[in-house]
């Protein structure tokens, strides 16, 4: 069964490396990309992703404020949001002001990202 992973980035070297990603793993996905969070709520409003993938360093609209207003759609209130960054110094401040995110991640390789996947999607790996 093909998985629905939403991915919130205004980098499209990550699009690419998540795609890349994605082809490694035995379970079919597609990735719907937004480059806002606003942009990613009102296609949240059409679509039922498996995951949420969201970068904390977006322009526009704050992680902040698209956690709490995914978490208000009624059929995205329960769906992994998985929060990702680069810089290392962060990881402690993002854990404790981000309620509402499932899990976390600092930017890495696709190694890292596929172990995530797997502890809130699993099945994806043999």
């Amino acid at each position: 069964m093909t998985k629905h992973v939403i991915l919130i980035d205004d980098s499209d070297s990550v699009l690419q490396t998540l795609k890349q990603t994605f082809a490694q793993l035995i379970v079919p996905f597609k990735c719907t990309w937004a480059k806002s969070g606003t942009q990613a709520i009102e296609q949240l409003k059409y679509l039922e992703p498996d995951m949420v993938l969201l970068n904390v360093n977006l322009a526009g609209q704050d992680v902040f404020t698209t956690i709490a207003a995914i978490r208000q759609i009624k059929h995205a209130a329960l769906v992994p949001i998985i929060v990702y960054w680069f810089d290392l110094n962060k990881e402690s401040y993002i854990k404790q002001l981000l309620p509402g995110a499932t899990g976390y991640l600092k930017k890495g390789t696709a190694e890292e990202f596929i172990q995530t996947f797997s502890q809130y999607l699993p099945g994806l790996t043999q």
